[in-house]
Parts: structure tokens; C-alpha cells; sequence
């Protein structure tokens, strides 16, 4: 019964390829077995039926220790032949053993190619987000140039509308002709007050040195030039307090449109630099993210290598057993053809024994 099971294995594992040798096999162990009969005088049951009606029959003891002979040789044959079968059983068994060994570390490896297939997939879902990540930070990055080269516009524009500004050179020159006013209006001042100094002093003297009525008359007309005089100092005095209040609040305006346009400087360069900060965050970033896809990229090439070896390491251990596997099935069937030989030829030794 293993002996047909062993047939079914080998059948099944290798085809039609090696039914021809072993027809082969059997025709020439049967050609081995009856020379080895004839060499040895195991064909002597027949050759003695032909001599039992011959001139010259052999005697019965002769007969006897032949017979007993041929028995022991033919167990000795059976017992050898069987113990050969046994060793060459257990031997498929241990290729049969290493065969499905190397099964499982194919299966093994198989699963393994499977998860690291699925790794690599993985891998490549990541490389895909990691490239469209890489997209959006260098779109975004051009966005931030964009809208910094935007601010650098805005700031020279306001450079050029700062340099060129009329109303602010006006405002200077205005505030400029107002101080030179203010300086004209106080030597006018001076000279004013010198001249009533004088002419109050005339006045007294005039009073005190002539009475005469006719002196009046030039009196009053001091007098009146001098409260002319008094006004026009009073009003000169009004156009240099508003003149002076004007010059401060133009100062004052200026301050805070300095201020203003120096505040609105410091936002920009504080945006500007938060920005360049940004920008190398995000190409820092996608250096290290570039690095990582080179180093899973390498590790990914290094286990395909591996696998494909082991694979064919596998594949050449299996075609290794497959073709000892295959020599122990052609021995196995030699050695059961050879013994179903020795059974016939004993067989029919029996039966020519029992003719006799």
C-alpha cells in the first residue's frame, strides 16, 4: 500500500516523464533477475523437471539441500530487498520531509513578499501624499513670495510716495516761510517798540517845553500814529501767536505721520520676516521629507533583492528535491519490480518444486 501511495506521489509530482524510465527499469531487472537465477542455479527446479525424464536424474538429498538452499537465498534476497525498500521509503520520507520543509519556507516567504508587497503599496500611498504635501508647500511657498514681493512693492511705493510727497514739502517750506515771518514780525516788533519809545519821549518833551495850541494839532497826530502804531503791534502779535500755533501743529502733524508711516515699516518687517521664517520651516521640512523617500526608497530595493534570492534559493532547493525525489521513486519502483520478480521466480520454484 505505500508502495502505490509512493507511485501517486510520484506521479503526481512529475508526470509522465518518468514512467518511461521506470517501464525501462522493470524490463531490464527482470532481464538482471533471471540471469542472476541462471548464474546461480536457481533455474534448477526447471532444469531438474527436464532431467527427471533425462537419462541421468539426480539423487534426493541433492534434491533437498538445493531446495533448501534456494529457499535461503530467496529469503535472504526478500529480507535484503525489503530492508533496501525501507531505507529508500524512509529516505523519500525525508525528502518528502525537506520537501514540504522547503514548501513552508516558500510559503513563509511568500507571505512575507505578500506583507512587504503591501508595505511597499503603503510606502507608495505615502511617497503619493508626501508629493502632493511637497505641491501644496511649494505652491504655498510661491503664494508667500508672491504676496512678500507684494509687501516689497507696497513698501518702495510708499518709499517713492514719501520721497515725492508736494504736500509734505509744502507743509515744510510753509512751516519754514511761517518761521521766517515769526523772525520778520519780531524785528518789526523791535523796531516798532523803538520807534514808540522815541516817540513817546518826543511827545513829553514836546509838553513839557511849548504850550502853544498850534503844537496840538501835531500832538494829536502822534498820538493818533502811535495808537495806530499800538494796533498794528497788537495785530502783529495776534498773526504771531496764530502763526506759532500753526507751526505746531503742523509739527505735530508731521510727528505722527512719521510715527505712522514708521509703525506701518516695523509691521511689514515683522511680516516679512515671519514669512522668511516660514519659508525655510517648509524647505527645511521638505528636505526631510525628500531624505525619508530616499532612505525607504533604498530599504525598499534592498528587500525585493533579498526576496527575489530567497526565491531562487527556494525554487532551486525544490527542483533539487523534486529530482531526488523523482531518482528514490524510480529506485523504489526498480526494487518492487525486482522483488515481485524474486516472488515469481519463487513462486514458480514452489510450484516446480511441488510438481516434482
Amino acid at each position: 500500500m505505500e508502495s502505490s501511495n509512493y507511485k501517486a506521489v510520484s506521479g503526481n509530482s512529475n508526470g509522465t516523464l518518468q514512467r518511461s524510465p521506470s517501464r525501462m527499469q522493470r524490463n531490464t531487472d527482470q532481464e538482471k533477475t533471471s540471469s542472476v537465477l541462471k548464474q546461480n542455479g536457481y533455474g534448477g527446479g526447471a532444469s531438474q523437471v527436464i532431467q527427471k525424464n533425462g537419462p541421468h536424474p539426480l539423487p534426493v538429498h541433492y534434491k533437498g539441500d538445493a531446495l533448501v538452499e534456494e529457499r535461503a537465498y530467496f529469503a535472504s534476497k526478500q529480507a535484503s530487498l525489503e530492508n533496501e525498500i525501507k531505507q529508500l521509503k524512509q529516505q523519500l520520507r525525508c525528502y518528502s520531509n525537506k520537501e514540504d520543509d522547503t514548501t513552508r519556507r516558500l510559503e513563509d516567504e511568500n507571505k512575507r513578499n505578500e506583507f512587504l508587497q503591501q508595505q511597499l503599496n503603503e510606502l507608495k500611498v505615502d511617497k503619493e501624499m508626501v508629493a502632493t504635501t511637497m505641491e501644496e508647500l511649494h505652491k504655498e511657498l510661491s503664494e508667500k513670495k508672491a504676496e512678500l514681493r507684494c509687501l516689497q512693492d507696497e513698501l518702495s511705493t510708499r518709499d517713492n510716495e514719501r520721497a515725492s510727497d508736494g504736500s509734505l514739502q509744502s507743509l515744510r517750506s510753509m512751516v519754514m516761510a511761517l518761521q521766517k515771518e515769526n523772525s520778520d514780525l519780531k524785528i518789526a516788533k523791535g523796531s516798532l517798540y523803538e520807534e514808540l519809545v522815541n516817540m513817546e519821549s518826543t511827545t513829553q518833551k514836546v509838553d513839557n517845553s511849548t504850550s502853544d495850541v498850534d503844537n496840538f494839532s501835531d500832538v494829536e497826530k502822534v498820538k493818533d500814529e502811535m495808537a495806530s502804531l499800538k494796533k498794528a503791534l497788537q495785530g502783529a502779535f495776534h498773526e504771531r501767536d496764530r502763526a506759532l500755533q500753526n507751526l505746531s501743529r503742523l509739527k505735530q502733524h508731521l510727528l505722527d505721520k512719521d510715527l505712522e508711516d514708521q509703525e506701518k515699516m516695523d509691521e511689514d518687517s515683522k511680516v516679512i520676516e515671519e514669512l522668511r521664517a516660514i519659508c525655510e520651516q517648509q524647505r527645511a521640512h521638505i528636505v526631510q521629507l525628500e531624505r525619508a523617500l530616499k532612505v525607504e526608497m533604498t530599504k525598499q530595493e534592498e528587500s525585493k533583492k533579498t526576496i527575489n534570492d530567497e526565491r531562487s534559493r527556494s525554487n532551486e532547493q525544490i527542483e533539487d528535491l523534486q529530482y531526488k525525489l523523482a531518482n528514490c521513486m524510480n529506485a523504489l519502483e526498480s526494487k518492487d519490480q525486482e522483488l515481485l520478480n524474486l516472488q515469481s521466480a519463487l513462486g514458480q520454484y514452489y510450484a516446480e518444486s511441488e510438481a516434482k
